[in-house]
């Protein structure tokens, strides 16, 4: 299932951020998701604070891929690096990342992804 959200209320730079929970028992997360999408030092662009990956219904579940469409202020390029994070609530706050992939308006071919490997839940 690919769930399509845009970040209500921001007007500026889209980004398409591409989330894969695990494929397991418990793996999907009750919490709030957010990303920060971080340039480089030389860049002067900063990051783009806290982007809620919100869409009102149940997102982020056990071997689903969710895709969601984040509006930030402020032009983020080049991307170097991002957060992703959870505010720990809800009756099953912990979540199993498989991989969180994005690139700026949804056009080009991502430009950073991460994977993780580990074993254990957040």
């Amino acid at each position: 299932m690919i769930v399509f959200v845009r970040v209500c209320g921001i007007a500026g730079h889209t980004y398409r951020v591409t989330v894969d929970t695990g494929d397991r028992p418990g793996a999907g997360t009750s919490a709030e998701v957010y990303v920060v999408l971080c340039g480089g030092p030389q860049s002067g662009s900063g990051s783009s604070g806290k982007l809620w990956l919100d869409n009102g219904q149940r997102a982020l579940l056990p071997g689903q891929r969710d895709v969601f469409v984040a509006t930030s202020p402020t032009l983020v390029s080049p991307l170097e690096s991002l957060t992703i994070g959870h505010d720990n609530t809800g009756p099953s706050p912990g979540w199993f990342l498989e991989e969180v992939k994005g690139h700026p308006n949804h056009k080009y071919p991502p430009i950073w992804s991460m994977a993780f490997q580990s074993s254990t839940m957040c």
